[in-house]
């Protein structure tokens, strides 16, 4: 089993979400592995809220911690946190699978885990996590019972590894930092969109990843709607969905680009179609924009653009790691540009 990179995509999939308290421990002796902590019959003492960090408070598993890490690059450069700890750390969940499920496959989803992690689900290992910058899943199919209590459990490590980003040996937190989810995934499916747009003539090509076993049960299409604010369609085409890939060109005609100015976005609507079955559905925002460079001067949509804007250390006293809620990430951004910021750059 493999835990590989991950394209988040706005879906009608049925999902359960796994956000919210999980059983937690630190591993000072690193002996949770041997002891049969990602096994039925385990139990952690303590308990987290996911999204979230276990440096944000006091846990009675990180032992006596006091003094032991002087030394270490973030205590040096004064960052270290009050609540500071780099142990491995264990998480545990327990969910359900819906019986409904049987005959689709299942898919483990983590928005975010920091520096690394290894999975099990059902005492089973799943694999382990090569970057801390992106969301990660993995097929559970083998392994889930469908209409009962499922184990998941997680080993987050400061791994001696380098992995990849210098600032996964020197971030101070760690742990399970977005959503997680599980989720029921038709076997003929879209895997991931890529878009690429022009604005002389405004339009959008949509070139879709594909996935599925049988195909020559009949002709599959791929069907495009892009929409507006209001949610009404406005421009949409179709291809034939053939091999691992499909793509389809829309000319749209009245487009109007996008700027830090005129944040103008659209929704593309993807259906995978048998005649006329919806087979997987998926959604994706984007803008038309065109980004080039003349001499020393960037240019956005032809008109040279002055950036004005920092790098986000992502330093939250509240959270510790950066928060999961999306308006309050808005509300900052919105801030920003209020003060004439224009672009800004996240470090973690």
């Amino acid at each position: 089993m493999a835990i590989v990179a991950a394209q988040e995509l706005d879906t009608s999939r049925p999902r359960v979400v796994l956000d919210g308290r999980w059983e937690f421990s630190y591993d000072p002796g690193r002996v949770g592995e041997a002891r049969g902590w990602s096994a039925e019959g385990a139990r952690l003492p303590e308990r987290i809220n996911v999204p979230g960090c276990s440096q944000a408070r006091r846990f009675r598993s990180a032992g006596a911690a006091a003094g032991q890490w002087e030394g270490l690059p973030e205590v040096r450069a004064g960052t270290c946190l009050r609540h500071a700890c780099f142990h491995d750390s264990w998480y545990r969940r327990r969910f359900r699978i819906p019986a409904s499920w049987r005959g689709r496959r299942v898919w483990l989803h983590v928005g975010g885990v920091s520096p690394a992690a290894a999975f099990w689900i059902n005492g089973r290992r799943l694999g382990r996590t090569l970057t801390s910058r992106c969301p990660v899943r993995a097929d559970l199919t083998r392994h889930v019972r469908f209409g009962a209590s499922n184990l998941l459990a997680v080993k987050v490590e400061w791994s001696e590894r380098a992995l990849n980003g210098v600032f996964d040996a020197l971030t101070a937190w760690s742990g399970l930092y977005r959503s997680v989810w599980v989720e029921a995934v038709p076997e003929e499916r879209l895997d991931g969109v890529h878009v690429a747009t022009s604005i002389d003539p405004p339009g959008a090509t949509f070139r879709v990843a594909l996935t599925g076993g049988r195909r020559a049960a009949g002709r599959l299409r791929l069907l495009c709607e892009v929409k507006g604010t209001t949610g009404a369609r406005i421009w949409s085409g179709e291809a034939a969905a053939a091999g691992s890939e499909a793509c389809v060109g829309i000319e749209m005609p009245g487009a109007r680009p996008w700027s830090p100015q005129e944040p103008n976005l659209y929704t593309a609507a993807l259906r995978l179609c048998r005649e006329d079955e919806a087979l997987d559905t998926a959604a994706v925002r984007f803008g038309l924009r065109e980004l080039r460079t003349e001499g020393f001067r960037v240019l956005l949509n032809g008109r040279p653009v002055f950036l004005r804007g920092g790098c986000d250390d992502q330093l939250y006293p509240q959270t510790v790691c950066p928060p999961a809620d999306k308006a309050f990430i808005a509300a900052r951004l919105r801030a920003a540009k209020r003060y004439g910021i224009n672009y800004t750059n996240s470090c973690v």
